[in-house]
């Protein structure tokens, strides 16, 4: 075992200097960001996050809504066309997932497609950046 000192992301150590006891608190929100548009009309291959030069992004939420009766929503990877989300309007108005895992590639961009017109959509994205 070495003898360094090792951070983890999201975990915070306290000492009370009363006692000397520690306690740990584990955060998965820490470093999160978030991203919030809405669009009144239809999107082809609109770049919505590009990650700082030399990290990727990683989804954590996902949230589409729409007032489209029809047409589809499409969250991807750019270079990868690694699918994040997809919203089949005909079926449902919403789609919610949370707790997500998802990542692209070093320098790889989200961007989305949409076939419902002038019609808004709603999109909501909670991600983080890593190297």
């Amino acid at each position: 075992m070495g003898t360094g000192k090792t951070a983890l992301h999201g975990v915070t150590i306290k000492e009370n200097i009363v006692n000397g006891n520690k306690s740990m608190t584990v955060s998965n929100e820490e470093g999160i960001s978030s991203f919030a548009a809405v669009y009144a009309a239809a999107q082809t291959n609109k770049e919505i996050i590009t990650p700082e030069s030399d990290y990727l992004i990683c989804l954590r939420g996902v949230t589409i809504e729409t007032e489209a009766a029809a047409g589809t929503v499409s969250l991807d990877f750019q270079d990868s066309d690694k699918p994040v989300a997809r919203l089949y309007t005909s079926k449902n108005s919403q789609s919610t997932g949370n707790n997500r895992h998802i990542h692209g590639a070093i320098n790889e961009k989200l961007i989305l497609n949409t076939t419902t017109g002038t019609d808004e959509v709603f999109i909501l994205i909670n991600y983080a950046e890593h190297k």
